[in-house]
């Protein structure tokens, strides 16, 4: 995929690599993401079972992408330019495209209390597959499965998308 958007005049990774950085913070700062993120912490449907038994009351509670923000924002970049061949585009589109993504419960999240989140950026959780709100991720898998890197599926295989592999090979 990055070499595709090399072709493209994105002369670096470096550059790429700032980019959707970039973006990716303009989502997180942007007035719509945050009122998701409120939403999806004050829902009980996507409470995490999996501390049903503790009282989280005065606890931070976080959002964590099971497929990082960062590769959301390059998979949509890469389908509107690459795919979509939309010239015009500014980072603004791409960013909408992400938070389009979050609003339409196409991006499978889990809610963590601080600490636990912390600790499984450091490799010392692991997400249990009863965590994870899926949504509708068979949406999403259908418009960018093509662009999917190993990895991306194998955190989806990871984290409850049973069957992820045959799903993509059925659907192309």
């Amino acid at each position: 995929m990055i070499d595709e958007f090399e072709e493209l005049e994105i002369n670096s990774v470096e550059v790429l690599d700032r980019s959707i950085k970039k973006i990716e913070s303009m989502i997180r700062n942007s007035y719509e993401y945050r009122k998701y993120i409120s939403y999806i912490l004050d829902e009980k449907e996507f409470a995490n079972p999996l501390f049903d038994d503790y009282d989280l009351e005065n606890v931070t509670q976080e959002l964590h992408h099971i497929i990082s923000l960062y590769d959301l924002v390059k998979l949509a970049a890469y389908d509107l330019i690459v795919k979509q061949e939309k010239s015009d585009l500014l980072s603004f589109d791409i960013a909408k495209e992400v938070i389009n993504l979050h609003l339409d419960d196409l991006i499978p999240v889990c809610i963590l209390p601080k600490n636990v989140h912390e600790l499984v950026h450091s490799s010392q959780y692991t997400i249990a597959k009863e965590e994870v709100h899926l949504g509708k991720y068979k949406i999403f898998l259908k418009k960018y499965k093509e662009d999917f890197d190993k990895d991306v599926i194998k955190i989806y295989q990871d984290h409850g998308a049973i069957g992820l592999e045959e799903f993509i090979k059925e659907e192309k």
